[in-house]
């Protein structure tokens, strides 16, 4: 898998994420009570600063080949910093910043509304996509977790057709994201460790001093 396939794998869960939890009853329905635990499940992530370790897998069905990579995300509103194998992006809610280790280069951008959506966990669940259908899966609860799966309501249009989000039943807080490919492969996240953290504004700024002779993009 090429470089940039694995980085964007991140971003298509987040992508999916904002699709599952924006989603509201269309022309198939949803299943009430499934809908009321994924808003909540959005409504808490907005309450507090959060941060994880999450595990990053993609299953590719046509050598029977699992990838998995572990990375960091820390959340406080539209703000975020993501950190997966030599890649770190930061937003302070105005200006992103993307750093790639290997290359000792951070790339600057002031990114739109429609940009934030592939990058930024709050602007994607905070975005007005409604595409899918919220059910819960016929056992409702396995090991602790309510097991919510998502159908998009236009299948041609997207190239999933199934995302099952596991949510904590105490804390009401997502605990994986599987994505079932229409070509059979499959990408999931688990979150490693979420919780509450404290709120720090310039772990969410890049300070080119922590970097030596970096590179920089300037594309503001």
């Amino acid at each position: 898998m090429c470089n940039m396939k694995k980085k964007a794998l991140f971003f298509i869960l987040l992508l999916s994420l904002n699709n599952i939890a924006s989603a509201q009853t269309k022309k198939y329905g949803n299943d009430k009570d499934a809908e009321v635990v994924v808003r909540t499940v959005v409504s808490n992530l907005s309450k507090n600063a959060y941060s994880s370790r999450f595990n990053l897998e993609y299953f590719n069905a046509s050598d029977s080949s699992t990838i998995s990579k572990i990375g960091t995300v820390d959340l406080k509103g539209r703000l975020f910093r993501i950190e997966i194998e030599d890649t770190e992006i930061k937003f302070d809610g105005k200006t992103q910043w993307n750093y790639v280790a290997s290359d000792n280069e951070v790339t600057i951008t002031q990114p739109s509304e429609s940009d934030l959506r592939e990058s930024n966990p709050m602007s994607m669940i905070e975005a007005t996509l409604k595409s899918n259908r919220i059910v819960f899966n016929e056992k409702k609860q396995i090991n602790g977790y309510y097991v919510i799966l998502c159908y998009p309501n236009s299948p041609k249009s997207v190239e999933y057709f199934k995302i099952t989000l596991y949510v904590n039943t105490k804390t009401l807080l997502p605990k994986k994201i599987v994505i079932n490919q229409r070509n059979s492969d499959k990408i999931s996240m688990s979150f490693l460790d979420l919780r509450t953290t404290k709120y720090v504004p310039k772990q969410f700024v890049f300070n080119k001093a922590e970097y030596p002779n970096v590179n920089i993009n300037d594309l503001r």
